[in-house]
């Protein structure tokens, strides 16, 4: 037992060792932990699931004296993460009727299904972070404060334009596109909403089988259709493979649409022809910060799926597409690529031209703002490669 404690006393790894399995261990490491903690606040993680295996749990781990003992704490959890098969009921139980410091709770499983409130998670003034890791969540819940919420993170496309109307004071969102479902999609699913507070978009894509590519463009459709966000700055995308010509259009509307503010753009695992990309990038000339990361040859398919191979899009020819002055083909307007760019990183995973590279980046590192208002750009601050 001294052992036992000693770890647990400087160890969080020891902690979550020990407090992983019931027993009077458990709550003596856990005890000592918390005391020595006094009042710091504490960001949890509650895992109690058979998840997939069709078996009820044989333990109600919530009526053991170590998450009794947690429960009395709750007044200094930070951050809350629940994988659970129950409600948020249990704890109700325990008369954890509110968690004051609490700022992001994030949900594995459906603690938020069902009409009736299972936890009244108004009582917690400073939650302003909520992740939502459901296949499908049908609707907002009325539990939830969504009016402090400020950072949004879904795997559940269906209720997009509702979330977005319950949290008028959002500032961002992630949304994973997750194809082949088993939850339907409701009938409202085309409702487009604008939201004029979000600041920061982030979508990225979930691929599981080599049958997806169809539903992935399905789905990036459905949910850019529904979005207009005319005060959007930030804009991250990844990855970015294999898109259909309606799911290339799509985007470059929404682009269009949303794109007037947008100052920051990250395409990731780019595989895209050149004057597509071009095309998007001329909808934003007030982008300060652009990332492109190259799809990876040695990468013959993406989530287990075959993709088309298309040449890498940091390419000499891009290169010359952002030079100050000089147009080497026509994709190239007469006035500069992005003329306010100040920050470009490019992850390049191919043969690159260092050459071309460096004429550009030389073109745009204008240091006299004179020169740089003649030449109708803002000089480069920042170069990664």
């Amino acid at each position: 037992m001294p052992t036992v404690l000693r770890y647990a006393s400087h160890s969080g790894y020891w902690v979550r060792v020990y407090t992983g399995r019931p027993s009077a261990v458990t709550t003596n490491a856990l005890q000592l932990y918390l005391d020595r903690s006094k009042e710091s606040a504490l960001h949890m993680e509650i895992f109690v699931s058979h998840f997939g295996t069709g078996q009820p749990l044989s333990i109600d781990y919530f009526e053991h004296q170590a998450f009794q003992y947690l429960a009395t704490h709750a007044h200094r959890w930070k951050t809350l993460g629940l994988t659970i098969e129950s409600s948020l009921g249990f704890l109700q139980r325990h008369s954890v009727l509110s968690c004051p410091e609490l700022e992001h709770l994030t949900l594995y499983g459906s603690h938020l299904e069902g009409p009736s409130p299972p936890f009244d998670l108004t009582l917690m003034p400073k939650l302003h972070s909520v992740t939502i890791d459901n296949s499908y969540t049908p609707y907002v819940h009325p539990s939830v404060p969504w009016h402090q919420i400020t950072r949004l993170s879904l795997n559940s496309l269906s209720s997009v334009p509702e979330f977005l109307v319950a949290c008028p004071n959002l500032l961002v969102l992630h949304i994973e596109l997750k194809p082949n479902e088993s939850d339907p999609i409701p009938d409202d699913v085309q409702t487009s909403i604008t939201h004029h507070g979000l600041s920061r978009l982030a979508l990225s894509f979930f691929q599981t089988t080599p049958d997806e590519d169809d539903d992935d463009d399905d789905i990036l459709v459905r949910i850019l259709a529904q979005l207009n966000l005319p005060n959007l700055n930030s804009n991250f995308w990844y990855p970015l493979t294999d898109w259909s010509v309606e799911a290339l259009a799509t985007f470059t509307s929404f682009m269009e649409r949303c794109g007037g503010h947008l100052t920051v753009l990250n395409l990731m695992d780019l595989s895209m022809d050149l004057s597509n990309l071009l095309s998007i990038l001329r909808k934003v000339p007030s982008l300060l910060e652009l990332t492109l990361s190259d799809c990876p040859l040695s990468k013959t398919s993406v989530g287990g799926r075959s993709r088309s191979f298309l040449p890498p899009i940091v390419s000499s020819a891009f290169l010359r597409s952002l030079h100050a002055f000089r147009r080497f083909d026509g994709l190239s307007p007469a006035s500069p690529l992005l003329p306010k760019l100040q920050k470009l990183r490019l992850q390049v995973d191919n043969e690159f031209d260092e050459e071309v590279f460096v004429d550009t980046i030389s073109s745009r590192w204008i240091p006299s703002d004179d020169y740089a208002q003649e030449v109708g750009i803002t000089s480069l601050q920042k170069v990664e490669l």
